[in-house]
């Protein structure tokens, strides 16, 4: 979420890791922007009624990629 517009835009994780993520997304973000982002993280299927994780997270954009012939854009995030 961008803070000054505060219009949610969704994206595919493509790698999460500790120090950020990797996602596709249909809008992109410029490097060096700093967003809002919550990432839900299913829970693992079980017996037990799990919820999924939510993590709410102010990131700041590493790099934008341009995914060729494919729709959206690759987007590089680090954990501020």
């Amino acid at each position: 979420m961008r803070p000054r517009t505060r219009v949610a835009v969704n994206a595919e994780t493509d790698n999460l890791n500790g120090g950020g993520f990797y996602c596709i997304s249909e809008e992109p973000f410029s490097p060096g922007e700093s967003i809002e982002c919550d990432l839900f993280i299913p829970a693992n299927p079980g017996p037990l009624d799990v919820p999924n994780v939510v993590l709410h997270r102010r990131v700041k954009v590493l790099r934008l990629e341009i995914n060729g012939l494919e729709p959206g854009f690759g987007i590089a995030c680090q954990f501020e």
